[in-house]
Order: C-alpha cells, then structure tokens, then sequence
C-alpha cells in the first residue's frame, strides 16, 4: 500500500482490497487458503470459542425457524454453526481448506466446495434459504463481490446471519500476532451501507 493511499483505508471510507484485480486477488487467495487451519491447528485440541456471542446475537433471531438449506463461508469442520443444524436440512460449505471438509455437521448433511477465485459462489439465484458468515469476510479481498453474490444466491425473504469485526485489527502491512497476513476489519457504516444497496433489510444490529 502506497503511503498516500493508507488515509482512507484507516478511516472507514473504503475497505483495502476490495478494489484488487485479478492478479491481486490471486495472491490474497494463495496466503489465506490454509492460514487459518495452520493458526487453529497448531493445538490438536482445537475448540471452537463464540457460541455463546452466536447465540445472542445471531441464533436467536431465526430460533423456531426450518431452513431447507443453509449456505455457510468459512466454517472450518461447522463447529460455528453446529447448534442450528436441527433446523437445517441440508448445509453448503464454502470453505477453502479441504482439510476441515466433512460429510456431515452435527448430523446434517453438508456439501462442501472451495470457493472460486475471485469468490463467485457456483449456485443458482435465489437456491439457498439462510446464508451464514461468522468472522469469514475480513478475510476476502474482494468482499463487496462476495457479499453481492450473497445476495444473489439467497431467496427473497431469506435470511443472512453475519459477525465480523469493525476495527482495522490493526496495521496489517505488519505483522500481528494469532492474525493472518490479509484479514482487517469491515468500518460498520461502510458495511451497512452496502448491505442495504444490496436490498437487505437490517433485522436486528447489534455490538458485541
């Protein structure tokens, strides 16, 4: 990143890496593809940590709901979204380490795929009734193109639990201890912004 061009990153105005170009985005996807499962597996005994801000926040929203189907980024093994899977009849996992891939979350059945390059989700409109990320888009580059694909893929009326982190994570042209080399937070207003031009509706908001 150019010195000049930092300020507007810094300050919420614009997300870095979401104007990449192909080339760009290529190298992103080739640190990020297994940065995470080598940060989380380095201890065996690796335990999923947020069920309980997911519960407040975001399951409680669609308790007592069915959902056909569930379109999920970045799950790891679905341990994040494990507590919903009796209301799911079928999970899609889009999660770029195949090592974390299984057959089943929670005695659901699950159909993982790696996500494309530059993040186009290879499913028809309007195919999925619930979309969920948890802590995943901070680690895309191109995140308003993954976000419109959402959209995209969703039925209306459907359903998108999302949590990510707001701050900058800090300075991430250096080095941060437990973070990968790419992921930075997404400025609140910039992202409510884009959600809504996108057609979503803000069910409930909340910090956390």
């Amino acid at each position: 990143v150019r010195e000049s061009n930092v300020d507007k990153y810094f300050s919420g105005r614009e997300v870095y890496g979401d104007d990449f170009d192909e080339e760009a985005i290529a190298s992103w996807y080739r640190e990020e593809e297994y940065a995470y499962f080598k940060i989380n597996t380095s201890d065996a005994r690796y335990k999923y940590e947020w069920h309980g801000l997911n519960s407040a926040h975001g399951w409680r929203v669609i308790a007592n709901r069915r959902f056909k189907s569930c379109l999920v980024l970045g799950c790891a093994m679905g341990l994040d979204v494990a507590p919903i899977a009796p209301q799911i009849e079928a999970f899609i996992a889009v999660e770029p380490a195949e090592r974390w891939w299984r057959d089943e979350i929670n005695g659901t059945p699950a159909r993982y795929m790696k996500p494309t390059m530059l993040g186009n989700l290879e499913l028809p409109d309007a195919s999925v009734e619930l979309a969920v990320s948890l802590g995943t888009l901070h680690h895309i580059p191109n995140v308003s193109h993954v976000m419109t694909e959402i959209a995209r893929v969703l039925i209306p009326g459907g359903y998108y639990v999302l949590r990510e982190p707001i701050c900058t994570m800090g300075d991430w042209r250096k080095p941060r201890g437990n973070l990968t080399n790419n992921e930075r937070g997404l400025p609140p207003k910039w992202l409510e912004t884009k959600l809504i031009s996108l057609g979503f509706r803000i069910v409930r908001r909340r910090y956390c």
